[in-house]
């Protein structure tokens, strides 16, 4: 199946499938109602969290907004496991971290805590909350037992979007789309991917689709900037090379056109996206990136994608852009030495 069969197909279930709108809908008032929130919290963060946070990350997401537009909420990441939390409560901060995050820190991280989780949250300046988060920010994950090798690539390439400094600095020009400027926002969608196939997701609770690995803005030699899907592997190999990864990428990029198109929030989305409040509308004419991310093909024999424009059907000009971006990393240092694929010749350097 090619990228415009699959483009067909997602705009397909996305129009036989409604209720989606509803739910993205109310997603996107309660992010609104809470960006004040996130502001605030992004001072408070600025002022309490270590300058260094060594493989540390920290996550937002559709569903921790949900719980509170009074409180913001981070879920602490290592490597893509869920290590604890953070809680921003009139203008204090909190560090929690579940029975279930500790057993599973002691099992896959090999990481011991002497917290209490069942206690309760721990205030920032408590003893407790202190020698947790040295431990966490300490640990180079010495007989780590990772579930998934894609996650520590995704840290690895996370801490260099957001890397403000040129020094070491490799993926230039591309920032991810954070709230509150903390939190790497992970964007739920409508439609599971993960078979290379879309398949409508939604629940009674909500969605229950994919979510985006990287969702960023990337400005262009030509000035512009564009907003941009990047699906994530950490193997470069036959039964998910490059264009079959693109797949899923294409399948989400419909989506997030399918959403800034819409009539009642495409707009707010849009500004969400941003990370801007103004009165400017949505671009008449939308182009959005959808970049495969993983390492290069060292085999010579794999293919590659065609660099092909598709318009979304069921919407207005909407194009997708689809690119490669094969970021090599030195697996004993765990850090990038490098880059290259298709993204380099349109991007600024």
């Amino acid at each position: 199946m090619n990228y415009k069969d699959i483009v067909d197909r997602t705009a397909k279930e996305l129009i036989e499938h409604d209720d989606w709108r509803k739910a993205f809908r109310r997603y996107a008032d309660n992010i609104k109602d809470a960006t004040n929130t996130y502001k605030a919290a992004a001072g408070i963060l600025k002022k309490h969290l270590p300058s260094k946070m060594g493989s540390l990350r920290i996550y937002s997401s559709i569903q921790l907004v949900q719980k509170s537009t009074k409180c913001a909420y981070f879920d602490l990441r290592i490597y893509g496991q869920s290590v604890g939390g953070l809680t921003v409560k009139n203008d204090e901060l909190y560090l929690t971290v579940t029975k279930d995050q500790q057993e599973k820190n002691r099992d896959h991280l090999k990481i011991e805590t002497k917290a209490h989780p069942a206690k309760k949250p721990y205030h920032w300046d408590s003893n407790e909350a202190k020698e947790i988060i040295k431990t966490f920010v300490e640990y180079k994950g010495e007989g780590a037992d990772l579930r998934s090798e894609e996650h520590k690539y995704e840290s690895l390439i996370l801490h260099d979007l957001v890397n403000t400094s040129s020094n070491n600095k490799y993926i230039t020009y591309c920032r991810p789309v954070m709230l509150g400027e903390y939190g790497f926002f992970q964007m739920r969608t409508a439609l599971a991917a993960s078979k290379h196939k879309p398949k409508y997701a939604m629940g009674d609770r909500g969605a229950k689709g994919g979510g985006i690995d990287i969702l960023a803005r990337i400005a262009h030699k030509n000035g512009s900037w564009r907003l941009a899907v990047m699906e994530l592997k950490d193997d470069n190999k036959a039964p998910e090379s490059q264009p079959v990864v693109m797949t899923q990428a294409m399948i989400y990029a419909t989506f997030i056109g399918y959403l800034l198109r819409d009539t009642d929030r495409g707009k707010l989305w849009w500004n969400i996206f941003r990370n801007k409040e103004d009165e400017k509308n949505v671009n008449a004419h939308l182009d959005i990136d959808v970049i495969t991310v993983m390492p290069p093909d060292k085999t010579g024999k794999l293919p590659e994608s065609k660099s092909e424009e598709i318009c979304i059907p069921g919407i207005d000009n909407v194009t997708l852009h689809p690119y490669s971006l094969y970021v090599d990393v030195d697996p004993k240092k765990s850090k990038i030495i490098g880059i290259s694929g298709s993204l380099c010749e349109v991007k600024k350097q």
